[in-house]
């Protein structure tokens, strides 16, 4: 749901005839990724091993991954915000930083699938031991992200309190 948030927070900044398509492109993508990484999760199991120590705390490869994605979260949700409640004063003041490219806008995306991506597939490796299983799962979940993308951007749409939320 929160990655679905994201997609649909982004593609507001396109026209309306671009959006479904990078919702679409999107969503595809982290098919993808997903799909990949569970292929390589025997590279994934091995973030489990210790990297070194800080101060008595142990810190795994899944851990620095995990600390590095939530500050790209927390990074990536403050300037959302700085955008939403601050961008009526921006305006007037130039345009064209309010501009955005499809382009540049399906690579956070994508940097957002993978953080997203990498925790699922850790969490989906403590859960199940089949892999077929795992691959059902993610198929599954993003066929239903595709069908509730639109519903739910049109919801946040129309609620810009929930994406302040989000």
């Amino acid at each position: 749901m929160d990655y679905l948030i994201f997609i649909s927070i982004l593609a507001d900044k396109l026209p309306p005839d671009k959006r479904s398509r990078l919702r679409f492109i999107g969503i595809g993508l982290a098919l993808i990724i997903r799909l990949i990484l569970l292929t390589a999760i025997a590279c994934i199991l091995k973030l489990d091993n210790t990297l070194f120590t800080v101060f008595e705390t142990i810190i795994s490869g899944k851990g620095l991954f995990l600390i590095i994605g939530g500050l790209f979260l927390i990074y990536k949700s403050t300037k959302e915000i700085r955008y939403k409640t601050q961008s009526t004063k921006i305006d007037w003041l130039n345009s064209s930083t309010q501009t955005h490219s499809f382009k540049n806008l399906l690579g956070e995306i994508v940097l957002l699938d993978i953080v997203f991506s990498i925790d699922s597939i850790i969490a989906a490796v403590g859960m199940v031991k089949e892999l077929w299983m795992m691959y059902t799962a993610v198929i599954i979940s993003l066929i239903v992200m595709l069908f509730a993308a639109k519903p739910l951007n049109s919801f946040i749409s129309k609620n810009p309190s929930f994406q302040i939320l989000a």
